[in-house]
């Protein structure tokens, strides 16, 4: 007993430093599961994010709130903290029951057996209306697996969702870890054998609108779960980029069904284990409830938009219009396609994330350092929370199957679009050919017409010099047989001679242009 004692008083000892010294998260944690290199590189990846990721304590325009929701056994319900309730670092310390001085170490008050903790933001890409302080003393309080900051740094101020390509699941079990090294604070009723988990996962939610100018938001939260075996206490830590309308919102529904009272029913261990399912069941069923239809608007707009590439007419008929396309047209196709696939990419995520969990509670009962009550109480609850999980993600392959079907119609409407640009190029291209053909043609009759006039021209020109006369019998008359005589033996044969030449140059060049492959252009 005496050795239990000193195990327990030491390791209140080492929260107290830990919870002291909270502004080192996560490398004051008691219990690492991590190298510290790897903790310390978690804090310096925290201290680059904090400008864009939480907001000032006590800097003018920036509101902190931070909800979080706690189960009274007394009442049998749950009490949440007022809207801007919690605000700073001292009324987190109030709420958590923290009444220390600088000499001495106290609290007021142990872990509720549930509460749930809602970090969020005004909009997906704004700051968390929390500070980076406040952040730290949160999660050292509860001695949070570092693990969570992966998830919470897609968060915060941003041109654009970032990271919304990240999915993981994390889990920390201290099941069957020596009691030694276990994270146990008995002051605050922790027994410091349980199990750690956190993970992300992605939603749509239609924001309005109609046809093709119908917006949806993808939105993401980060679930982070601890459960205490031995005492039955539970914490939910939800990071989500809005607060209205998002995730928290039906875990506070599904905390105050009173016609479900068994999904947040916390008077033993065994009821807050099953509650603790039915919460992952309602995150699970948040990530996947709209993506049909959004599945279906995505098939009917690209349906719409490409229709007309397939049954449009393409040829020039008079009085019948006909579709032009530009580079935009295939922007926009182009832009429907990555939707698709990111559908893809996030469900199959959401997917990974759901086999995981589901993997886990059905790996707790074939652990032998899992509670042995709860693996016999909860075995059917587990086994109906499997079912349930492999339900969602048949579902969710469903909608798998359908986006990768929609990817190839998209890439092959796509395709299509590109012909019909090339077709109209090619159409550009012939008309011009056209235009440039008539051009030649008058421009060879141009020529030719020179060629006849240019030997006449010529002798005219060479018979009006002085180098030869011809002076008729009469002086009074202006007409010579003799000059007309010799003016057709010269401008004759000099007319035949030039065609001639122009001619054989013509068949030469044809001759030459068709070894290469080249036809020139007829008269």
């Amino acid at each position: 007993m005496a050795a239990s004692g000193n195990v327990q008083q030491q390791a209140t000892g080492f929260f107290e430093e830990s919870y002291r010294d909270y502004a080192q998260y996560p490398t004051n944690l008691v219990y690492r599961a991590s190298y510290r290199k790897v903790l310390e590189s978690y804090k310096k990846r925290l201290d680059n994010a904090s400008p864009k990721l939480f907001l000032k304590e006590a800097k003018k325009g920036h509101q902190l709130d931070v909800r979080i929701r706690d189960y009274n056994c007394a009442q049998k319900k749950f009490n949440e903290a007022q809207e801007n309730e919690i605000d700073s670092l001292t009324s987190l310390r109030v709420h958590l029951g923290d009444t220390s001085t600088a000499t001495t170490w106290k609290f007021n008050k142990t872990d509720p057996r549930c509460r749930y903790v809602l970090i969020y933001s005004d909009m997906n890409r704004l700051p968390l209306k929390i500070s980076h302080s406040m952040t730290d003393l949160l999660l050292s309080f509860h001695q949070v697996m570092p693990s969570y900051l992966d998830f919470m740094s897609a968060f915060g101020l941003q041109l654009g969702q970032r990271d919304v390509r990240f999915s993981g699941f994390h889990e920390q079990s201290t099941l069957d870890v020596p009691q030694a090294k276990r994270p146990a604070v008995p002051q605050l009723g922790r027994s410091g054998r349980g199990y750690q988990l956190c993970y992300n996962l992605k939603a749509v939610v239609d924001k309005g609108g109609k046809g093709k100018e119908k917006e949806w938001s993808k939105r993401q939260a980060a679930i982070h779960h601890q459960f205490d075996v031995e005492n039955g206490t539970a914490l939910w830590i939800c990071t989500e980029g809005r607060k209205v309308d998002g995730l928290f919102d039906r875990i506070r529904d599904l905390t105050s069904d009173t016609k479900r009272p068994e999904d947040w029913s916390y008077g033993t261990k065994e009821e807050s284990f099953r509650s603790s399912l039915a919460t992952h069941l309602t995150c699970c069923h948040w990530s996947i409830e709209e993506w049909r239809m959004y599945m279906g608007w995505l098939e009917e707009t690209v349906e719409k938009e490409t229709l007309a590439a397939i049954n449009g007419n393409r040829n020039r008929i008079q009085g019948v219009n006909r579709k032009n396309y530009s580079s935009e047209d295939l922007q926009l196709v182009q832009g429907y396609e990555d939707q698709v696939n990111e559908v893809i990419m996030i469900l199959e995520a959401n997917n990974d994330i759901m086999k995981s969990l589901s993997e886990f509670y059905d790996s707790l009962l074939k652990n032998d350092a899992f509670d042995a009550g709860l693996k016999v109480q909860c075995k059917g609850d587990v086994r109906e929370f499997v079912a349930q999980i492999g339900d969602m993600m048949y579902d969710a392959n469903m909608q798998i199957r359908r986006a990768k079907l929609l990817v190839k119609i998209t890439a092959d409407r796509k395709a299509l679009v590109l012909q019909h640009l090339q077709g109209q190029a090619t159409e550009a291209t012939l008309n011009l050919t056209y235009m440039s053909y008539k051009e030649a043609i008058i421009m060879r009759i141009i020529t030719i017409v020179t060629l006849i006039y240019l030997p006449a021209t010529f002798a005219s020109t060479f018979f009006s010099t002085d180098v030869v006369k011809y002076q008729g019998q009469d002086a009074n008359g202006s007409f010579s047989k003799e000059a007309m005589f010799r003016w057709l033996q010269v401008t004759l044969p000099l007319s035949a001679l030039t065609l001639g030449v122009g001619y054989a140059w013509y068949r030469y060049q044809t001759v030459k242009s068709k070894k290469k492959g080249m036809y020139v252009l007829p008269y």
